[in-house]
Formats: structure tokens, sequence, C-alpha cells
């Protein structure tokens, strides 16, 4: 598929292209993801790949040096350097960890690429040469702890191409005078599929993913289904996430820590639903993994979400924080088996338009214009 999309491209280049990453990571994060698959692709492009991981930030709003959380980016940054644990297969990409940001390393490269506001701020700190092309691909609005609303808009300020991965992101870059490339991000669909019919499953079936981080609003998902567990006690929700087990989820979860390839795909094929509830999305990768895998969606209405999920078309919405609606929605799919069916195949069919060859296509484009 890659190959068909590099003759489609049909270009010879010897360009060296860098991917900023805010430092290595062990568990699986969906930024990283997309990141790792564009470097992949990218390769088999002919393009000279890296992955850059600055374990410490040089940028003016934060700094973890002597703190505790230093301490654990320095014993993490070790670790990697010795391990190189891998949760993705990078082909044909090289990978340099640094303590911190290199101007004389990050000056090989023809092209350079923030992932993050971080790397972005710290991107721009270096000051290199005018000849160096430097891209921000914005994949989320990240205005959480350090950084505020009025330093993300700063960084899409900054004198770089930029790439918006959803059209509400894109709204956010172009209402401070900005503007970026609309490219969606590429799904797997090697990797996930649909392999049990959806009129077959099990209403009671739900999946849902567990996340420490408090914009996920897990909470909020767990609220809901207990809600709905009064009503239906014979509800089973299949739980998934890279992180230990917290020892507080009730008897009718199963949770699956970091589940290989085939599991995960079970998971998703043996449930009728799956529920999100963050507050905040900038695309939404595990939606958008349910909907492949034939799951008819109850998530909240935030931008990348809604990016995927049109209510009442292809899934159902709610407001975010409003656990109660989303308990109704949840109880509609699972009473309402035609307008689960339909809305679990029209999902379905229209992820398919999230690519990785139209992706790709559009990214070289960014790449080499001038």
């Amino acid at each position: 598929m890659v190959k068909t999309m590099v003759k489609k491209i049909n270009m010879t280049t010897n360009k060296s292209i860098c991917f900023i990453l805010p430092g290595y990571s062990y568990k699986a994060l969906g930024g990283y993801k997309i990141t790792y698959e564009y470097a992949n692709r990218l390769a088999e492009c002919g393009y000279r790949m890296t992955v850059f991981y600055p374990q410490f930030s040089k940028n003016c709003h934060y700094s973890l040096y002597g703190t505790s959380a230093g301490f654990y980016r320095i014993l993490k940054f070790l670790v990697a350097r010795i391990l190189r644990i891998r949760w993705f297969p990078l082909k044909n990409v090289k990978e340099i960890l640094r303590l911190s940001y290199s101007k004389k390393v990050l000056s090989r490269f023809d092209v350079l690429i923030a992932t993050s506001i971080d790397t972005a701020f710290n991107l721009h700190s270096l000051g290199l040469d005018e000849s160096k092309s430097c891209i921000y691909l914005i994949q989320d609005f990240e205005n959480w702890k350090p950084f505020l609303e009025s330093h993300v808009f700063e960084s899409y300020k900054f004198p770089m191409k930029k790439i918006a991965i959803t059209p509400w992101i894109l709204e956010k870059v172009q209402s401070c005078g900005e503007n970026a490339t609309l490219i969606y991000n590429g799904l797997d669909f090697s990797y996930f599929s649909l392999s049990k019919k959806i009129e077959e499953r099990n209403p009671l079936e739900i999946c849902v993913m567990y996340y420490e981080r408090s914009t996920k609003r897990f909470e909020d998902s767990a609220a809901a289904l207990e809600i709905v567990h009064k009503k239906y006690p014979n509800l089973h929700v299949n739980v998934f996430g890279v992180f230990k087990n917290p020892g507080t989820f009730p008897e009718y979860f199963t949770y699956f820590k970091s589940p290989d390839r085939k599991l995960h795909n079970q998971i998703y094929n043996n449930s009728a639903v799956y529920v999100a509830a963050s507050e905040s999305e900038g695309f939404g990768l595990t939606v958008a993994e349910s909907m492949i895998c034939g799951c008819a969606v109850a998530c909240t209405n935030n931008g990348g979400f809604a990016s995927m999920v049109t209510d009442g078309e292809t899934g159902l919405l709610s407001p975010v924080y409003d656990v109660n609606v989303l308990a109704q929605n949840i109880i509609k799919l699972i009473e309402n088996k035609d307008l689960r069916i339909k809305l679990a195949k029209a999902g379905n069919e229209n992820i398919k338009k999230f690519n990785w060859e139209t992706a790709l296509e559009k990214f070289v484009n960014v790449i080499e214009e001038k």
C-alpha cells in the first residue's frame, strides 16, 4: 500500500527529516503512534528519517531540573538508552535520545517537525538557519499545564509551516490570523478490522479505554456505565489501557492492560458499543479504531470526536461532562437494535476516508512546498 503511494508521489529525494517528540515513552500514546506511522511511510518514500527525543525542555514556561519529575525523566532516559523498549516497530528510521535539545544535532537535518507545543517552543528558540524547513504538526489544542491558552496561540504564530489534524484545530489556528494545512490522521486498516458481524453482537457488551489523564474523563464514562448497569445488571464492560489496573473497577468491568493486536481486535469486535467521555481530543484514535471494528459509538461532543461522529448519523454525541445524557445514549443503543446497527455500519463506512494514502500525499506536499 505504501509502495503504491511512493509510485504515485513519483519522486526521488535525499532530504533528511527529523520528528521531535517530547521525550521517550514506554507506553503507547496516540500522538506518538501517528508520528511513527508518518516516519515509517516517509522512509519508504526515500526520505532519511530520524526521531529525536529530548528528555528535558529548555523553554521558558517550565523546568523539571532538580525536581522528582526531573529525576524520573533522567531514570527513564537511562533505561530507554539501554533497553530501547519498543511498542511500535520503526523501519529504516533512526532514533536519537538526548537529555536536552541540541542545536548542533538538529542543524544536521533539512526538515524539522515539531509534534507538540513544547517541541514547537523549543525548536523556535534554537534560532536555526533560515534554510531549515520547520513544520508544526498540531495534534491538539494543548492549553494544559504548564501552558496557557495564550501560549498555544503564541506557538501558532511561529514562522513554521503548520498542519492541523482536524477542522476544529484548523479553526483555532485561523482565529489568530494564521493558517494551516488540514490533514486528517490516517488509520491502519490492516491492524484493525471488522471480523464479527455487527448484527450478531450482544448489545450488553460495551468497551471503553482507561486513561489516567484527567481530560479523558474516564470517571464520566464509568459513572454513565454505572447508570446503565442499574437498569441492565447483565451489562459487561471490556476496559483496555496502558496503565496499571487501579483496583477500583466494579465486578462487571474486565480490564486488559496493553492488549496485543489480536486481543485488541477481539475487544472491539466482541463489543456492540464503544464509550468515550473526553472533554477534549485532538483526534480521538480509539473512537476511530472502534468504528473500523464495527462498534456503535456513544461519545462526548468535542472537536476531535466530532470530526468523525455526526450525531444520529455515525454515532451519538452528548455534551461534555453530562453523564446522564451519555448514559441515555448508551441505553438507546442497547434498546434500539436497528439504530445501533445503522449507526455502526454508517460509522464503519465513514471512517474509511481517514486513510494513509491521502494523508501521506498531503504531508509530502507540505514538506516539498517552497
